[in-house]
């Protein structure tokens, strides 16, 4: 018998399919033009509510948080009704950790 194959590593298509629910308000161009939610370039390190020309919601205005992993992991742990109150963001929460990596690494490559 055959030994059994190794668990694979979450492959880098997993972050691409668990990003699939926030692309529906999101781009992660600038270029993509207007959409629910303001765009994602340059995502690590901005500080929200910061892409010029989005109509934030008040809350996000007030922009208290840089987005890291650790601030887009607590976003989507907590849920954005939790850390940004007053958010127009729909509630949405990612609880399953290996899902929570792979949206985190597809997000700081595609994002750059």
């Amino acid at each position: 018998m055959a030994a059994a194959a190794p668990a694979p590593a979450v492959a880098e298509g997993e972050g691409a399919r668990v990003f699939r629910a926030c692309a529906a308000c999101h781009a992660l161009r600038a270029t993509a033009g207007p959409m629910a939610g303001p765009h994602l370039q340059g995502l690590f390190g901005r500080r929200m509510g910061s892409v010029p020309d989005y109509p934030y919601s008040e809350r996000l205005a007030r922009g208290d948080i840089t987005w890291t992993p650790e601030t887009v992991a607590d976003l989507f742990t907590r849920g954005p009704d939790v850390v940004t109150p007053g958010t127009r963001m729909p509630v949405q929460r990612l609880e399953n950790p290996q899902e929570m990596a792979a949206l985190l690494r597809f997000l700081e490559g595609a994002t750059r």
